[in-house]
Parts: structure tokens; C-alpha cells; sequence
């Protein structure tokens, strides 16, 4: 995911082509920033500030709870033989896949949202296979404890259920840094037009549309790389 480039400092007053019209945004951005904006209904300005905060800190919460997790439950058991059960897949334990299910599930939110806000869908293909296959290996465990009458039932129940928090708790992660990640953009856009109400231009597309709008094409957009 491309990291939107710092917009530098706004100027004073509210930026004018060479006929004096006020500079606006592309269409482009004013779609994405209108479909944010009615997916997450910020009130206000100052709303939309303490959106980005509460997401973020959440995020960071959760994701420092999961870690914490992640070591008690598993790390903390080393080698014990719990943890080098294999997959079908020869090679993988459930070691392994208990760094792979989470990372892959963030990755495979962020594609997901970049395919919904930019409305391509080339990344949500990509998306919906990870987000299979790791449900895949989540349920494997349990499954072929189930089958497998050398392996306690107990045993891959307790990793599917560890697998299945690790997965679901990244995609909640992913959920919030992404909401946050956008809102801020938004927040950024209205900077790099002083003067001009961003929240107020997305609720009236057609303003983008009229003849005396100035394009900016080279304002990078969400998820640009």
C-alpha cells in the first residue's frame, strides 16, 4: 500500500487558477473522499479527528493484545509437540501457520479495501483467495484431529480456536488501521485545499462537474503506490 505523500503547507487562503476560480479537487478524489465520508458518517470536522483517534488507538490495543496472546499461547510453548503438528501441506506446522494466518489475513484486508475504495477488481480476487485458504488452514487442525484417531480431540480444537483468534483478531486490526488510514486522508485532502470544505464538496458531487472546476491530477489518492 502506497503511504499518501505529505501534502506540504496549505497557503492561507483558498487556492485560485489564473481566472480567479477556486482550485478543486478531481472528480476521482471527491467520489472516493464521498463514498469515506457516507460509509463512516463523520458529523463534522472535529468528528472526523476523533474518529481517526479512537480507530487507531483501538488498533493499537488490540494488535498489542493479540501479540501478548500469541506468546502465552504459543510461543511460550516452545517445542512442545502441539505445536509441530504438520499440515497436509508438508512443511508447515502449526508454528508456522500461526505467523502466517494473521499477517496474510492483514494483507489480504488491505487489498480487499483498496479493490472497494478504488473500485478495481483485480486486488479482491487476490483477496478472497487469501482470506481461503487461511480459513482453510485455521479449520485444518480440527478437521484432521477429528479423523485422525492418534491426535486428542482437545489438542486441535485448542489450535483451531487459537488460529481462528489470531485470524479474526488481524482482521479487526486491519479493519481499524484501514478506516483510520482513510479518514486521514480525507482529513489531508481538506488541508491541501485551504479554505475549502471537503466534507461539504463530497455531499454535492456535481460541483465537481461544472466548467469552472480545476483538476489537480498529480494528488496522490488512497492506496496509490
Amino acid at each position: 500500500m502506497g503511504a499518501i505523500e505529505d501534502a506540504g503547507t496549505a497557503p492561507e487562503g483558498p487556492d485560485t487558477d489564473a481566472v480567479g476560480a477556486p482550485v478543486l479537487p478531481s472528480t476521482q478524489q471527491l467520489e472516493i473522499a464521498e463514498n469515506i465520508l457516507n460509509r463512516l458518517n463523520p458529523k463534522d470536522r472535529h468528528d472526523l479527528g476523533k474518529m481517526i483517534h479512537k480507530r487507531a488507538l483501538y488498533c493499537g490495543s488490540i494488535a498489542a493484545s493479540l501479540a501478548l496472546f500469541w506468546w502465552l499461547s504459543i510461543q511460550r510453548l516452545g517445542d512442545d509437540p502441539i505445536n509441530q503438528s504438520e499440515s497436509l501441506v508438508k512443511g508447515i506446522t502449526f508454528t508456522t501457520l500461526s505467523y502466517l494466518v494473521p499477517v496474510v489475513v492483514f494483507f489480504a484486508s488491505i487489498l480487499n479495501a483498496a479493490s472497494r475504495e478504488r473500485g478495481q477488481p483485480g486486488p479482491a480476487l487476490v483477496a478472497g483467495a487469501m482470506f481461503l485458504v487461511m480459513g482453510f488452514f485455521s479449520l485444518e487442525p480440527l478437521v484432521l484431529g477429528l479423523l485422525n484417531t492418534d491426535t486428542e480431540a482437545i489438542h486441535a480444537i485448542w489450535q483451531t480456536v487459537r488460529l481462528v483468534i489470531l485470524g479474526a483478531g488481524f482482521f479487526f486490526v486491519a479493519k481499524l488501521f484501514i478506516e483510520a488510514f482513510l479518514l486521514n486522508w480525507v482529513m489531508r485532502l481538506e488541508e491541501a485545499f485551504s479554505g475549502i470544505e471537503i466534507m461539504a464538496l463530497a455531499n454535492q458531487p456535481q460541483i465537481a462537474e461544472t466548467e469552472s472546476q480545476t483538476e489537480v491530477p498529480d494528488a496522490e489518492l488512497p492506496f496509490d503506490n
